[in-house]
């Protein structure tokens, strides 16, 4: 990145054939190239291939984890040495979300159905939100959650996730009431 220059990340389940994810990430990167012609955009997303090409940004995959570690399918035998197997996992991601964030100054989840348990936990999902919102933050990027929609949020360690991730927003906006509410029914200040 060139001194000076305003880098900025968006985080979101983009590059895939949900068009509307897709649409809003388009008017958010064609707004900012206006606003601020030479700013460094980044997506961390589901497919960077397909953002890339269809987008001209760079992007990278919101996980690179390849092994299934926390698979309930293994017997009780195994997963004591899987979970220290997942711990080097999430350290690793940790270390790779830092790196990706370098010089970011702000990180943005600009609009989507992200506030929801409905789909998982990682990836893309509350746990995913929170990691890489926690990393923005010791990054000192602003998080910004932008326009978001909510819902369902129906697992207790969902709802915990998603209170953490939006706690360390600097600013947060939803795209209408029943996505407020569905935040403030988990149990967060809207």
């Amino acid at each position: 990145m060139e001194a000076g220059r305003t880098r900025i990340c968006f985080f979101g389940n983009f590059g895939n054939p949900n068009i509307g994810n897709d649409a809003t990430l388009l008017a958010i990167t064609e707004r900012l190239r206006r606003l601020i012609p030479d700013c460094e955009l980044c997506c961390i997303c589901s497919d960077p291939a397909q953002v890339r090409a269809s987008h001209g940004i760079d992007a990278v995959s919101h996980t690179i984890r390849w092994k299934r570690i926390w698979d309930r399918r293994i017997s009780p035998g195994k997963r004591l040495p899987m979970a220290f197997v997942g711990l080097s996992e999430e350290l690793r991601e940790y270390i790779r979300a830092w790196k990706v964030l370098e010089g970011a100054q702000m990180f943005v989840v600009p609009g989507t159905g992200l506030l929801s348990d409905a789909f998982g936990l990682s990836g893309w999902g509350p746990y995913g939100l929170f990691k890489w919102s926690l990393v923005a933050r010791l990054r000192r990027s602003k998080v910004v959650v932008l326009s978001v929609g909510a819902g369902p949020i129906d697992s207790a360690l969902g709802r915990g996730l998603l209170r953490a991730a939006l706690s360390l927003a600097h600013y947060r906006s939803y795209r209408d009431l029943p996505s407020r509410a569905a935040v403030a029914g988990s149990g967060t200040a809207v």
